[in-house]
């Protein structure tokens, strides 16, 4: 495979326990389907619940680039990732996503700090909206699981910040057994 950016040759690499594969030259970085989303839940539990398919995304875009995709060398399109203004490319053929260097980082940073605006609120309709996601058929209920506690342990820390007094009277009535 070919850097979309400088066509020198892909190398292959390991990012948050995922293969992906990094241009030596420019230090970007290419996903193949799914490899991002699997990369964004390992770098960061607390983002995991966050889901974007950035292959919708791209086919909405009309934004086509002058980058290929390293893959079949088709045109790819530009968006923006969700939840985030970092401009990434993807392949409209679903083959992979393409980061230039830092992006990735980029992403999970804002999406990070997108969790750390959320209210108590927002975090209660996340939570009922993943809960829902457990029972959805997917290709894998345990990572929807694992998404719920993640957006739960969120509201629960959200709420102890918004709200001190109830959550010092529930760890009390906890310790004494009600």
């Amino acid at each position: 495979m070919r850097c979309p950016n400088d066509g020198e040759t892909l190398v292959a690499a390991t990012l948050d326990r995922v293969e992906v594969n990094d241009c030596p030259k420019c230090g970007g970085i290419w996903f193949e389907r799914d490899a991002l989303t699997r990369a964004k839940d390992n770098a960061d539990d607390f983002v995991r619940w966050i889901d974007s398919d950035v292959f919708a995304a791209a086919e909405a875009s009309d934004d086509e680039t002058t980058k290929a995709c390293a893959q079949c060398g088709e045109p790819m399109r530009t968006f923006v990732y969700p939840h985030s203004d970092v401009r990434v490319e993807a392949c409209v053929a679903d083959h992979g996503v393409w980061l230039d260097k830092g992006e990735f980082d980029k992403i999970v940073s804002e999406l990070d700090g997108m969790t750390n605006a959320m209210s108590v609120g927002d975090y209660a309709h996340a939570t009922v909206d993943q809960l829902k996601e457990v029972f959805r058929p997917h290709e894998s209920r345990w990572s929807e699981v694992k998404d719920f506690f993640a957006v739960f342990k969120l509201l629960e820390a959200r709420f102890g910040t918004e709200h001190p007094g109830v959550a010092a009277a529930v760890n009390a009535a906890s310790r004494i057994g009600l």
